[in-house]
């Protein structure tokens, strides 16, 4: 599956807590929480169902240009993170 093209969302059940901070996600069907460091939890956040990986790339580098060539790479390694643990789906 092509994440960049692809919108994401959450998947129904999660238990999120979302400090400001920091973003724990209680991973269903086991006793262990997921903690997104600072990209992780960037996109995260911008997995509304909407928005597909490129478009989170995009605002991304808007926010942070000085990172612009590492943000392509981050976005897509943690959508594939996400995606590997079952913690988003694809929006239809």
């Amino acid at each position: 599956m092509d994440q960049l093209n692809t919108p994401f969302q959450p998947k129904d059940g999660l238990e999120v807590e979302d400090t400001g901070d920091e973003v724990l996600v209680y991973l269903p069907g086991s006793d262990k929480t997921l903690f997104l460091n600072e990209t992780a939890a960037l996109v995260w956040r911008l997995c509304d169902g909407q928005r597909t990986g490129a478009q989170m790339v995009e605002l991304l580098t808007e926010a942070y240009p000085e990172a612009q060539a590492d943000i392509g790479p981050q976005v897509q390694a943690a959508l594939a993170d996400f995606i590997e643990r079952g913690l988003v789906e694809h929006s239809a």
